[in-house]
C-alpha cells in the first residue's frame, strides 16, 4: 500500500489549479500582501495538506490562513470546516481564518496580522 504525500499531493492539481483561477476579491487582496516574500516569509496560495487545499500556507513556520466566504456560512459547513481545520492542526499548522467581510473593511488590520504572523517563529520540527 501507498502512502499519500502530505503536502500538494497530485491528486488535488487540477482543483488547485482551477482555485488559483476563481480567486475571490479577498484572495486577491490577500495574495497582493504576500506574494514574492513580502513580508518577509513564502506563502504558497491553494496549498495542499492532505486531501485539503488551504488558501494560503507558510509550510516553512506551518502556518495557513483561510478566508471564509459566503459559501462558509451554515451549521454543515461550519462543521466541515471544524474537521478540517482539526486535521491541518493534527498536522502539526496553526490556522488562522478570516471572513470576507473583515478583509474588505479591515485592509490595513489585515497586512498588519499577516506581517506579525509571518515574523512569528517557525515551529519546532518533530523529533525523529
Amino acid at each position: 500500500m501507498q502512502k499519500t504525500k502530505l503536502l500538494n499531493n497530485s491528486l488535488s492539481i487540477s482543483l488547485r489549479r482551477r482555485l488559483r483561477r476563481n480567486q475571490t476579491k479577498s484572495e486577491e487582496f490577500v495574495w497582493r500582501i504576500v506574494r514574492n516574500r513580502r513580508l518577509g516569509c513564502k506563502f504558497r496560495r491553494q496549498y495542499g495538506i492532505g486531501n485539503y487545499v488551504v488558501d494560503f500556507c507558510v509550510p516553512e513556520n506551518k502556518l495557513v490562513i483561510e478566508i471564509d466566504g459566503i459559501s462558509h456560512d451554515g451549521d454543515i459547513k461550519y462543521k466541515k470546516d471544524l474537521i478540517r481545520q482539526k486535521y491541518i492542526e493534527k498536522q502539526g499548522f496553526t490556522v488562522y481564518r478570516y471572513t470576507d467581510e473583515y478583509i474588505v473593511n479591515n485592509k490595513d488590520g489585515v497586512y498588519n496580522e499577516l506581517k506579525r504572523l509571518c515574523h512569528r517563529e517557525p515551529s519546532p520540527q518533530p523529533s525523529p
